[in-house]
């Protein structure tokens, strides 16, 4: 057995993802990739089992803030449905459409968003979700699809449109 980075104990079974580095069960960091769901693709720093705490504190670790960072965002993205196109037809629409899809009708929402505000908008207009029951199992299951157009928007602009 080789010994671990941190702490020095003979017993180390796990191998840091990153850096191949030994740490023990109490030293080494462990990620689930069912918690980054919202990314399109997981980047590569989180696609590992274990990590060494020394690379989980340089590499990992700003990687999760970054990804709760955008979660925080997210939640504020300007959301216009394809049905207010009243109030979206002088929105710029350069950005190529966002598809997604998801169990519940406010996670495809959120998903959306989230990507977003990954590729740097405020803003999804346009947006247009469908379910679709299947019948496969012996249970209905529900699916989301959702598309929609990630924009900026002027805050500001926005408010004073709203208010009057």
């Amino acid at each position: 057995m080789n010994a671990c980075n941190c702490c020095f104990k003979t017993k180390a079974p796990y191998t840091c993802g990153l850096c191949q580095g030994h740490s023990c069960k109490s030293c080494a960091h462990f990620v689930d990739e069912n918690e980054f769901s919202y990314f399109a693709s997981l980047p590569e720093v989180l696609s590992h089992d274990a990590y060494c705490a020394a690379c989980f504190e340089q590499k990992v670790q700003p990687v999760i803030s970054q990804y709760e960072e955008t979660m925080e965002k997210a939640k504020d993205v300007f959301v216009f449905s394809k049905s207010q196109t009243k109030e979206t037809r002088l929105m710029g629409r350069e950005a190529l459409p966002i598809t997604v899809d998801s169990r519940d009708r406010q996670d495809a929402v959120l998903r959306l968003a989230f990507l977003a505000v990954h590729q740097g908008y405020n803003a999804i207009i346009d947006v247009d979700l469908h379910s679709k029951k299947s019948t496969e199992t012996s249970y209905k299951i529900v699916t989301w699809t959702g598309k929609a157009i990630p924009t900026n928007v002027d805050a500001e602009k926005l408010n004073r449109q709203i208010s009057f």
